[in-house]
C-alpha cells in the first residue's frame, strides 16, 4: 500500500494496516459513537458522564486508572437547499461530541507533595491514545492522563470532515484542560505530544501564551514535551520520500516501481528502519492502526502546516524537550527549527533541550528504558 501523504503519520502506516474496513469515511453528518465503533478499546466510554475505575497488567504489577469523558462543541454549517423554486439559505448549528479520557494513577492527580501529572497527546490524526499506554510502565509516582481526540478511539467520530482541523484540535485540547481543572482541580500539568500530537502540543503552548486577557482560558504547562515531530509536514513528507528512494535504489533495483511486490518490500523496509525496529510490532500499536478512525489528515491544513513563533507580545514559552529518533523518518532537519520556535521575549534556546534517541519514530516502544530516563529526569526538573 502506498504512505498516506500529507498526513504527520503518513509513513507510519505498516504492513498489516492495509485494510479499510475499520476506517470511517464519508461527509455526512452522522456520528459513530465512541463505544459503538471500537467496543475492544478499554477507554470506549464516550456518552457515559460517569467516573469509572479499572486497571491494567503491566510488566511491574497493574496501574489503576480512572476513564471518564467531556463534551465539545462544534459549529455545523448546512449547505443551502432549492426549496420551492426558491434558494433556502444555509444555516449553523451548534453539536455537541464526547472526547473519551483515561487517567492513570487518578489518586496523585492533586495529592499533596505529588510530582505534577502528564498530559499526553497522541499521533495521527486519527490514532486512539491507546499505543501510548506504555508510558505508564517507565514514568513513575505521577499521574499520567490520555483522551483520544475526536474522531477516534473512544470518544465520538462524525463522519463530516469539516468539523476537523489543527486549530479546532487545540480548541479541544484547551476544552479538555479547562474540564480537569474544574472537575478534578487541576492546576500544574506538562505536555507531552507524539508525533502529529506534538504539533498539537506546541500550538497549543503558543496559544496559551498568546492570551491577554483571562477571559480566554488557557493554561500553560510546566514543560512541553514534543517526541518525534517535525517543525514542518511537507519538510518530513520530503524527508520520508527521499529515504524512500534510498530503499527504493538499494534493495530493489530489478524490480519494476509499480510492481505490487516492490511496493510491499518498501513498505515493510520502511516500517522496520524507519518506524518501528523492533521484530514484532506491539499488539497496542498494531491494533492503533487496525482501528484507526476518521482520516482527515488529506486536508490543506495538514498537509501545509509549517510551525511558526509566538506573537511579540506572548508570555515565554516553557522548558522544552525535544525527541527524536535516530532512525527516524523525522530526521534531525525536521527538528532542527524548534529551538527557534522557543525564542520569544529574549528566553533563549537553552530553555530547550534536544535528545536523540536511538530508536526510530516509536521510541517509548522501541527503547523504553532510555526515553523514560530522559524523560523523567526532565519532568522532575522542570516539576512545580
Amino acid at each position: 500500500m502506498a504512505p498516506l501523504r500529507g498526513s504527520p503519520e503518513r509513513c507510519c502506516t505498516p504492513p498489516f494496516a492495509c485494510s479499510e474496513a475499520n476506517v470511517s469515511r464519508g461527509r455526512d453528518d452522522s456520528v459513530a459513537k465512541g463505544k459503538d465503533r471500537l467496543s475492544s478499546s478499554p477507554v470506549s466510554v464516550a456518552g457515559a458522564l460517569r467516573t469509572r475505575v479499572g486497571s491494567q497488567s503491566l510488566e511491574d504489577g497493574s496501574a489503576e486508572f480512572a476513564y471518564d469523558c467531556y463534551q465539545v462543541q462544534r459549529s455545523v454549517t448546512r449547505k443551502r437547499r432549492i426549496k420551492r423554486g426558491s434558494l433556502s439559505p444555509g444555516s449553523d448549528s451548534r453539536r455537541t461530541f464526547d472526547i473519551a479520557y483515561r487517567i492513570y494513577r487518578p489518586e496523585l492527580l492533586t495529592a499533596e507533595d505529588s510530582a505534577s501529572p502528564l498530559l499526553v497527546i497522541h499521533g495521527g490524526p486519527s490514532l486512539s491514545s491507546d499505543y501510548l499506554y506504555p508510558l505508564v510502565e517507565h514514568i513513575q509516582n505521577r499521574s499520567i492522563i490520555y483522551f483520544d481526540q475526536l474522531g477516534c478511539g473512544g470518544s465520538d467520530a462524525p463522519r463530516d470532515l469539516d468539523l476537523y482541523g489543527i486549530s479546532k484540535s487545540v480548541g479541544d485540547l484547551e476544552e479538555f484542560v479547562l474540564h480537569l481543572s474544574r472537575s478534578r482541580g487541576l492546576r500544574n500539568f506538562h505536555l507531552y505530544g507524539h508525533s502529529f500530537g506534538g504539533i498539537l502540543a506546541y500550538e497549543y503552548v503558543k496559544r496559551a501564551v498568546d492570551r491577554t486577557h483571562l477571559e480566554a482560558f488557557a493554561a500553560v504547562p510546566l514543560s512541553v514535551v514534543l517526541s518525534n515531530s517535525s517543525t514542518s509536514v511537507e519538510l518530513s513528507n520530503d524527508e520520508a520520500d527521499r529515504l524512500i528512494s534510498s530503499l527504493e535504489q538499494e534493495h530493489i533495483l530489478s524490480l519494476s516501481p509499480s510492481d505490487a511486490v516492490c511496493e510491499t518490500l518498501i513498505d515493510e523496509s520502511f516500517w522496520k528502519l524507519h518506524n518501528c525496529r523492533l521484530d514484532q510490532t506491539p499488539p497496542l500499536l498494531e491494533s492503533a492502526f487496525q482501528n484507526r478512525g476518521v482520516e482527515w489528515f488529506n486536508g490543506a491544513e495538514v498537509g501545509a502546516y509549517a510551525a511558526t513563533p509566538p506573537t511579540k507580545l506572548a508570555r515565554p514559552l516553557p522548558p522544552a524537550l525535544i525527541i527524536r529518533g535516530t532512525h527516524d523518518f523525522v530526521t534531525e532537519k525536521c527538528i532542527e527549527g524548534w529551538p527557534t520556535m522557543f525564542q520569544t521575549n529574549d528566553v533563549s534556546a537553552g530553555r530547550v533541550t534536544v535528545q536523540e534517541i536511538d530508536g526510530s519514530h516509536y521510541l517509548h516502544l522501541e527503547n523504553p528504558s532510555t526515553h523514560g530516563e530522559i524523560l523523567n529526569s526532565f519532568l522532575s526538573q522542570e516539576d512545580a
